[in-house]
This record gives C-alpha cells, structure tokens and sequence, in this order.
C-alpha cells in the first residue's frame, strides 16, 4: 500500500507542472496546431498517435527533465520510498497528462467530421497507448541526458514521421506497447536506484 501511495504522490509533481509551468500552454499548442493541420487526414488514429508521441515526449521532459527536476528525484529517493516507485509514478504522472490533449484532439476531430461515437475509443486508446509507449521510451532518456535528450527524441519523432510515407508500422505493436514502458521504467528505476 504504501508503494501505491508513493506512485500516487508523483501525480502531484506533474499536475503541479500543468498549473505552474509551461507544460499546460504546450500540450494546449501541441494539440491546436495537429488538430488544425490534420483536417484534411483522413485516418483519426493517425492524428491521435501523433499526438500521444509528442504529448508523451512533453510531460516526460518538463516532470524529470530539467536540471532542478532531477535534483529533485535524488532529494525524493531521501524519502520512504523506492526508485521503482519513483519511477513508476512518473511516468504513470506524464502518461495521464498526456492523454489530456490526446482526447481533446480525437474528440474535435471527430466532432468536426462528424465521425460516429465508435470511432473515437480505437483512436483515442491508440493515441494514450503512444503516450505512454514514448514516456517509458522517453523517461531514462531524460534521467540521464535531460532535456537534451527530451529534445532529441521529438527530433527524431518528426524525421521519422517525415520520412515514413504510410505513418509507423511495427510487426508486434502490443508487444512494444508493453515493452518500452516497462523497459523505461525499470531502467529508470536502476539508474535511480544507482544514483541514490
């Protein structure tokens, strides 16, 4: 219970950000300027992962990627809790965030075009799925190399949905979907845990 408690606590940090900083007025942009330049898109799920990726990238940097930010970690790590919690809750924190924008888009897409209500759970479950898939990808990026690397990893995200003419396919989606959170949360979790 207790390790629940602490993987709860972690939400506060990434709320926290929403209110405080620039996170909120980002995911606002972020979600404006794909649902205005996807109009013209046909697929709704396409719109949503995109979103879900830079989203996800987002929340990940402005809750563990500045240089105060992962002081901050070593000064929680000092507290009753474990780096796996730790870890966890951040980027439990940063998925949830970044859903926010994720339904906001699929939602006036889907209104604009009159899409029928069915269609917006595949999209907007694709979309959080992205999110979180890139926040575990994301989340020992910036434990190590900050926002730096926060920054690198949308740069890439864009080269490659530049260069990819039919959006990203994978052979075993679930199977990443699963995989690089997990991944990310338990390398993040040693990386912690190392530092501590």
């Amino acid at each position: 219970m207790h390790t629940l408690r602490c993987i709860v606590a972690e939400w506060d940090v990434v709320r926290a950000r929403l209110v405080h900083t620039r996170l909120g007025l980002w995911l606002l942009l972020l979600a404006v300027a794909l649902a205005w330049s996807a109009q013209d898109e046909v697929f709704l799920v396409a719109v949503a992962v995109r979103t879900g990726l830079f989203a996800g990238v987002l929340c990940i940097a402005f809750s563990a990627g500045a240089d105060r930010d992962r002081a901050a970690l070593q000064t929680t790590l000092g507290h009753p809790t474990s780096p796996l919690a730790l870890a966890t809750g951040r980027w439990l924190a940063a998925t949830v965030a970044a859903a926010l924008p994720v339904v906001g888009v699929t939602l006036a897409l889907a209104m604009a075009r009159g899409a029928p209500p069915r269609a917006l759970l595949p999209a907007a479950a694709a979309g959080i799925t992205a999110a979180a898939t890139v926040a575990g990808c994301a989340l020992p990026a910036v434990v190590i190399g900050g926002n730096t690397f926060a920054g690198l990893l949308i740069a890439y995200l864009i080269v490659a949905g530049m260069m990819s003419t039919s959006g990203w396919h994978l052979a075993n989606p679930w199977l990443h979907a699963a995989g690089w959170p997990v991944g990310g949360v338990v390398v993040s979790a040693v990386i912690l845990a190392r530092r501590r």
